[in-house]
């Protein structure tokens, strides 16, 4: 009981430090974005890998890891749902489109997001 307990506490205090880090920084985030920072940096400190899905990513989210035939390693860019499949495009090249499903599994890497291995 008293090791669950510790825990929790242990937990909270994680997130109570990344919400203090978020704060002092000066970006205007939105509000899924503060709730993906958090969640990150306390599961980082937890050792814990959390995963998202697509559609719950903010809008601009950088993919890594998803192959494209005729690029070498290219970043996407995540720019919002259109039915169960996204419209993405390649980082710097707004007229190659990709379409992820909704559903996708992710993880947060770098800053952005890499495909759930």
């Amino acid at each position: 009981m008293f090791r669950k307990i510790k825990e929790r506490i242990l937990t909270i205090e994680v997130v109570l430090d990344a919400i203090i880090e978020l704060l002092s920084r000066r970006d205007i985030l939105s509000r899924a974005e503060i709730q993906l920072e958090i969640l990150a940096k306390a599961g980082e400190r937890l050792h814990v890998k959390r995963k998202y899905k697509l559609h719950e990513i903010p809008r601009e989210s950088k993919i890594y890891g998803y192959e494209v035939s005729g690029e070498d390693n290219p970043v996407i860019v995540y720019d919002h749902l259109d039915g169960m499949y996204s419209v993405c495009y390649i980082e710097g090249n707004l007229e190659k489109i990709v379409h992820l499903s909704a559903s996708t599994p992710l993880v947060k890497y770098r800053d952005g997001f890499k495909l759930d291995d």
